[in-house]
């Protein structure tokens, strides 16, 4: 997924670079382009950052922890609920991954639409966006028939469950989640 150009040119275009003093061409987000010192033209960035770029995980985790923030945040607010391990463990609400993302709630619309609202907005800033096609949502063997549509619909992701597993997590999570996660506890007393 790309980067949105004016998001990532926003939040860059502070940020200037110094001649390094030797004569060689340097330039400023501004557009600015300097030879030797001097103006000499702008440059006006049309794509965003190149693939590549040293800039780009940098920003990516910018991004990406302004999306936990939000989804922190909205637990604290008790909008959303995420899923306990145990009595005694905090609340998961969402595990991310190198190229994709696990979220966790309650089958509540209201819940539903606060994750959404965090990924909109993450959307918005990022220029990263959804995979419909590729997404689907989890529920416990419990959540009646039309719940699920009611979700499905709402967040606009139409297939439901189906994988199995999920690098390594069950992707059924219903029953005992001591059982389910004993691979986590066991992974991290190592």
């Amino acid at each position: 997924m790309d980067l949105c150009n004016s998001s990532v040119t926003d939040c860059l275009r502070e940020m200037t670079s110094s001649e390094r003093g030797n004569g060689e061409e340097m330039m400023d987000l501004h557009g600015e382009r300097e030879i030797s010192g001097q103006p000499r033209g702008n440059i006006v960035p049309e794509r965003g950052l190149p693939q590549g770029d040293p800039m780009s995980p940098f920003i990516f985790i910018l991004f990406t922890e302004a999306l936990v923030s939000l989804l922190n945040h909205a637990e604290s607010q008790g909008k959303i609920t995420g899923m306990h391990v145990s009595r005694a463990s905090p609340p998961v609400s969402h595990l991310l991954f190198t190229d994709d993302s696990l979220f966790f709630c309650k089958a509540e619309h209201r819940e539903c639409d606060e994750i959404m609202k965090a990924i909109g907005t993450y959307g918005t800033a990022s220029g990263q966006c959804i995979n419909f096609d590729k997404s689907s949502p989890p529920f416990g063997k419990r959540i009646p028939g039309h719940v699920k549509d009611a979700i499905k619909d709402s967040t606009g992701i139409t297939n439901e469950g189906g994988m199995g597993s999920y690098p390594g997590i069950p992707e059924d999570i219903s029953g005992s989640k001591v059982r389910l996660f004993a691979f986590l506890k066991e992974r991290l007393q190592l």
